[in-house]
């Protein structure tokens, strides 16, 4: 019975955490792209509340392993192309907005996991833990980075592909190498 419950906790969890992370995806997008929430309300509400409605039914449909697999498809293209069609921005500027997101998700598993290693015993620990540092890192992203990555608009064609290519690296290769294969835990070649 108790192991049920715990089962059933860290999957309620689980499913909290994926809304989170989503929220935070598409919250920070909008703003790296230079999007703000003062103008756009109604943007933000109605993309992600149709896009969690998405990801909940693909969750329910099909499980977490084949959402998580296909997530490129199923929320980070959508994704760009509401902001480069949508909200009329520069395609570089979308595509760097949305994979440059996807990079600052990586610091929220990087909490959970440190606390899981030092809380080994608790089994929730890493969603709690990535669940509760999701704002106080949504707040930092928006106020000390998107200002940088706002700024991109300014420059260049030549500065916006070279700069595109950082995100666009980490993200192909944390695909590569955590999602679609498990190759960065097992020290394979």
């Amino acid at each position: 019975m108790e192991e049920n419950l715990m089962t059933d906790i860290v999957s309620v969890l689980n499913l909290i955490n994926y809304g989170f992370v989503l929220i935070f995806g598409i919250i920070v997008s909008f703003y790296f792209a230079g999007i703000q929430w003062e103008d756009n309300k109604c943007l933000f509400i109605l993309t992600t509340v149709i896009f969690a409605l998405f990801q909940a039914l693909f969750y329910m449909l099909l499980g977490e392993n084949v959402l998580y697999k296909c997530y490129p498809v199923l929320i980070h293209i959508p994704l760009i192309l509401i902001i480069r069609y949508i909200c009329h921005q520069n395609i570089y500027i979308s595509f760097i907005a949305v994979m440059s997101a996807y990079l600052m998700c990586t610091p929220r598993k990087w909490f959970g996991t440190l606390a899981k290693y030092i809380f080994p015993e608790i089994p929730i620990i890493s969603d709690v833990v990535t669940i509760v540092i999701t704002i106080p890192l949504l707040i930092v992203v928006i106020k000390y980075i998107s200002p940088y990555i706002i700024k991109l608009k300014e420059e260049s064609k030549n500065i916006i592909s070279m700069f595109f290519l950082l995100p666009l690296t980490y993200y192909i290769l944390e695909y590569a190498l955590t999602v679609y294969t498990n190759l960065l835990y097992t020290g394979k070649a």
